[in-house]
């Protein structure tokens, strides 16, 4: 069968047996009536032409025999090749609708047996030369479509009247301007029925020919979804440069109207006035309405004077600048022709494609991240178990009763190892939808959260490589979500009893290795409110004349807000400035607030971090000397109480070596004396008092206590811990690098570490200007040792409510000595000793809580002989 015929070339038929051939050089002005035409009425030119059949092609097989061909079972003797009238062939079955311009029946081909549809002109428009042009018009140009977005046209002829009429495809299904008033259909499927239309009209430019009339009511949408675009009444052919071939009438719909349509500019109108009413179709979908509304005299005259507004929000961007290219007022801003709006159209789907695709697989990544979390919670639920199950078990019990808490232990650490595996997988999903769609905003806002999660983590756990690292990908993927955070500033809001206290903010920078505190600037008087600060660690100096000068260290996290409200409590805590009379030399004030306690990976027996209020309390700068120690014993003595001096006394045993200071000398008064003879290593005043047990160590303080009126007890861990280290979770009270010749530790020696003075190593010193805490001796705390840590919740308000007054209980003791290597010298290292037990390089300090309750601890006589 012969394909279709280029442009300008005549389009070959398949004519049936017994036609003949129209006479294309036939009469075509009209003369000689049409046999059957009603009064006699003139046959139109075409006529006589349709009315004969084309002689039949010497070498054209008859239908019979295609039938015979592709049936050889059927008959042969089939008598459909004989001559038959188009009255004969068609049959009608049925009226279904009447127009503007021709009416419409169902009709039964019995040559081909199948049903078709017949478009005849109406009656009353037969005599209108206008009416049979434009009809006849409409099925060649339809006919010269091949498109399955045009319905295809079989026949062309004249009715028994002499009325023209075209058979074609009878098609079903509902105009898209129905489907667009009801609910149903996605933006992506209406999206693509418009691109489906604008394909069509690409076809129809690319043979020269505009439609028109572009409007919802000329589509159709038909079965299996396909688009059909009708109505080519009024299509033209496009005009040859300088040819007027456009009747001097506007045509088209005024709502959907091109401009220079409507202002009857016929020269300029062109593949791109069918854009406009593209534009106009796509206007509608996305916003349910045509581009102009109004009584149509009134909607004519805009159309040609005034631009169509552009789209905004909620409509998709892109799919708004297609709509305002293509509804451009002026037509070289438009797209050149439908093909190329089709394309932007098609654009626009597969990246509408892509993105369904890869938000199938940000689905995935999410239920990927939703086990990581449930993994999580329940790895963390077993170790609460573990924790519970091993909480009563101590450590020479045999381990058959650490059997259950072990098993919670490695069923929590495996589930732990799924949770991290879960969480990758979540991450390398993303990233593969971001290979689908680069520009999903989904998966880049998934990726930065998660980024944002593990980067603050790294910055808690002080792991600045992959903070660095995590940063780096979350501002890679961060669409603005996260610019506060990226910003990384916080405010500092701080009260003081009294107010109008002057504040000097200096900022932890490291020099030379150590955190060194470097001013900044003066914040003024206190109270201050919301001060805004880069994240960091930072310093306040407070300072009020007659008030003692307090060293106030603030962690600013990253949207984070320093308010001083402790929890539980609805206002601020006043930071304490004490009378300038009412420290000693020797004592050092640690001002009430938040600090970071564990989290140290390398410290021995270290807990998990925590962030955790200490009420404010004083301690001392220096560990108790033996000084200190001798003037309690001497007291004790000189009250009568020989017998407790004797048992409080210093005693290192065997655990001294040969050339070390074991215990006290004795005076013939019954008192005691720092020198012993014959000892190649004494001690001496200045150096911290060791040899002592938990029991003399509280006896110490309440006889200072006493002796003082103050509320002299030994410091909590938790307030030790926050002496040390200050608030930022440092790992050393001077930042995170040991240099042993900071601190008296063992490889601060070059041959037998041993104590020295408390004033030695004076590196050895944290933010609040606390000493000795890294190196020299160990201090003994207040609290039981837990295996769990201590059991204070959020906040530490009375460190005396902690105290265990029992033989059997482990204490806590923290801090590095002079025989420690780096592994055991780190502040948030724990370590446990017994009541009774006495250590060569165990002493202890003192502390007091500064805003306390009257004093009711312990007295001397509550130790056990």
């Amino acid at each position: 069968m012969p394909g279709p015929a280029h442009p300008g070339e005549p389009v070959q038929r398949l004519h049936l047996p017994g036609a003949t051939a129209p006479d294309e050089g036939g009469d075509r002005r009209g003369e000689g009536r049409h046999p059957a035409a009603p009064g006699g009425r003139p046959a139109p030119p075409w006529g006589r032409a349709l009315r004969r059949r084309a002689a039949v092609v010497p070498d054209a097989p008859t239908v019979a025999t295609l039938w015979t061909m592709t049936d050889p079972g059927g008959p042969v003797d089939d008598p459909v090749g004989e001559p038959i009238s188009d009255e004969q062939r068609y049959v009608e079955r049925g009226l279904l609708g009447r127009g503007g311009m021709g009416e419409v029946w169902r009709v039964h081909d019995r040559v081909l047996s199948r049903d078709l549809v017949r478009k005849a002109l109406r009656e009353d428009l037969a005599a209108d030369p206008n009416a049979v042009r434009r009809f006849t018009n409409e099925a060649r140009v339809t006919a010269h479509l091949q498109h399955p977005g045009v319905v295809p046209v079989y026949d062309i002829g004249a009715l028994p009247d002499g009325r023209p009429f075209y058979t074609m495809q009878e098609v079903r299904g509902p105009r898209l301007g129905e489907v667009l008033r009801e609910a149903g259909w996605t933006q992506r499927r209406l999206v693509d029925a418009v691109r489906r239309v604008a394909e069509v009209l690409g076809l129809a430019h690319a043979r020269g020919i505009l439609h028109r009339d572009v409007k919802p009511s000329n589509v159709m949408v038909g079965e299996f979804g396909s688009v059909i675009v009708l109505d080519w009444g009024i299509a033209r052919a496009t005009p040859p440069v300088g040819t007027e071939v456009f009747p001097r009438q506007v045509v088209g719909t005024g709502p959907y109207i091109a401009p220079e349509m409507a202002r009857g500019e016929f020269d300029a109108v062109g593949p791109w006035s069918d854009v406009f009413q593209l534009g106009g179709l796509l206007h509608e979908v996305l916003t349910g309405r045509p581009p102009r509304a109004g009584p149509p005299a009134e909607v004519l005259h805009r159309a040609g004077r005034q631009p169509v507004p552009p789209l905004e929000p909620p409509v998709d961007p892109e799919l708004a600048a297609i709509c305002a290219q293509a509804l451009a007022f002026e037509p070289a801003a438009r797209h050149p022709e439908a093909g190329a709006f089709a394309e932007a159209l098609a654009g626009w789907l597969d990246g509408v494609d892509r993105r369904e695709r890869a938000l199938a697989v940000v689905e995935e990544a999410r239920a990927h991240g939703a086990r990581a979390l449930a993994l999580q919670g329940q790895a963390a639920a077993l170790r609460d178990e573990a924790t519970e199950a091993l909480r009563d078990v101590r450590s020479y019990d045999p381990d058959t009763l650490k059997r259950p808490g072990w098993a919670r232990e490695d069923r929590a650490s495996a589930l732990e190892a799924e949770a991290d595996l879960a969480d990758d997988d979540q991450e390398q999903a993303l990233q593969a939808a971001l290979r689908v769609d680069p520009h999903l905003p989904e998966a880049h806002d998934a990726l930065a959260a998660l980024y944002r999660d593990r980067h603050a983590a790294a910055e808690q756990a002080g792991d600045l490589l992959s903070a660095a690292r995590l940063e780096q990908r979350l501002r890679a993927h961060d669409r603005g979500a996260h610019a506060d955070y990226l910003r990384g500033e916080g405010t500092v809001s701080l009260v003081t009893d009294p107010p109008g206290a002057a504040v000097d903010l200096y900022r932890y920078e490291a020099v030379d290795r150590r955190l060194t505190p470097t001013f900044v600037r003066r914040l003024g008087p206190t109270p201050l409110a919301e001060v805004p600060l880069p994240q960091g660690s930072y310093l306040l100096v407070l300072r009020h004349p007659g008030r003692a000068e307090v060293r106030y260290p603030v962690r600013v996290a990253r949207q984070g807000r320093w308010s001083g409200v402790a929890p539980g409590d609805a206002a601020p805590t006043p930071v304490l400035l004490p009378p300038a009379d009412a420290l000693s030399a020797d004592e050092v004030c640690v001002p009430g607030g938040f600090f970071l306690s564990g989290g140290d990976a390398d410290a021995g027996d270290g807990l998990p971090q925590r962030r955790i209020w200490v009420d404010g309390f004083a301690i001392g700068r220096h560990p108790v000397t033996h000084r200190d120690y001798l003037a309690f014993l001497n007291a004790l003595v000189a009250a009568g109480r020989r017998s407790d001096a004797e048992r409080f006394a210093p005693d290192q045993g065997e655990q001294a070596d040969e050339v070390e200071q074991r215990r006290y000398g004795r005076r013939p008064d019954g008192g005691f004396t720092l020198h012993q003879p014959g000892v190649v290593e004494p001690w001496t005043e200045d150096m911290p008092v060791v040899g002592v047990d938990w029991w003399a160590a509280r006896a110490y303080c309440a006889w200072r206590a006493e002796r003082d009126g103050l509320p002299w007890r030994l410091p909590h861990a938790l307030e030790w811990e926050k002496a040390a280290r200050g608030v930022d979770g440092r790992a050393f009270p001077w930042g995170s690098f040991l240099e042993p010749t900071w601190a008296c530790i063992v490889d601060a020696f070059e041959r037998r570490p041993r104590p020295v003075p408390v004033s030695a190593f004076p590196l050895d010193e944290s933010p609040y200007g606390v000493r000795g805490l890294v190196g020299n001796v160990r201090d003994l705390c207040l609290d039981p040792y837990r295996r769990d840590g201590p059991d204070v919740g959020e906040r530490l308000r009375d460190p005396l409510a902690h105290e265990v007054l029992d033989a059997d209980t482990w204490r806590n003791a923290r801090g590095g000595c002079a025989v420690s290597g780096q592994s055991l010298v780190r502040p948030a290292t724990r370590l446990a000793a017994h009541p009774e037990q006495r250590f060569t390089a165990v002493g202890f300090r003192i502390a007091r809580s500064l805003r306390a309750q009257a004093y009711s601890g312990f007295s001397v006589n509550t130790a056990p002989t």
